[in-house]
């Protein structure tokens, strides 16, 4: 390899950067005692909400539990309703997307995105094999 060549971390540094090295424990972003290892908490306040794009924001798994949070009120029932939109956004087209029970106007939504605003704030939810990444602005 030349100078200018990058080195890629390995799947497994990157795995145990983000908490999700073996153990039950990992999942939820819990540090199972590797060396740097970031729990999920650690990442919603530091790439989410620390960097000042969003004022809010929460990791929760498909099946609704949320695994980390700053800030947003939202109940597992509202993530299950999040998730399922993601198939079907019917539902959330003509009765909005609810946060701690307050009523968002659906703009966009798409298998792995869906966009929502209410007055001049919003919300983004993203999808991924495992969890979904919801985060207000």
């Amino acid at each position: 390899q030349g100078p200018d060549t990058v080195q890629k971390p390995s799947v497994e540094e990157r795995s145990k950067r983000f908490g999700r090295a073996s153990g039950n424990d990992a999942s939820r972003g819990v540090d199972s005692g590797a060396s740097g290892a970031m729990s999920w908490q650690e990442y919603v306040d530091e790439q989410l909400v620390d960097t000042g794009c969003v004022s809010s924001a929460c990791i929760a798994g498909l099946d609704g539990v949320i695994w980390a949070n700053q800030g947003l009120e939202i109940t597992p029932d509202e993530v299950r309703c999040i998730v399922s939109g993601f198939e079907d956004a019917s539902n959330l087209y003509a009765e909005g997307l609810k946060i701690g029970g307050v009523k968002h106007m659906l703009i966009k939504a798409t298998e792995d995105n869906i966009h929502a605003k209410k007055g001049s704030a919003g919300v983004i939810c993203c999808k991924t094999g495992q969890c979904v990444l919801i985060a207000a602005y």
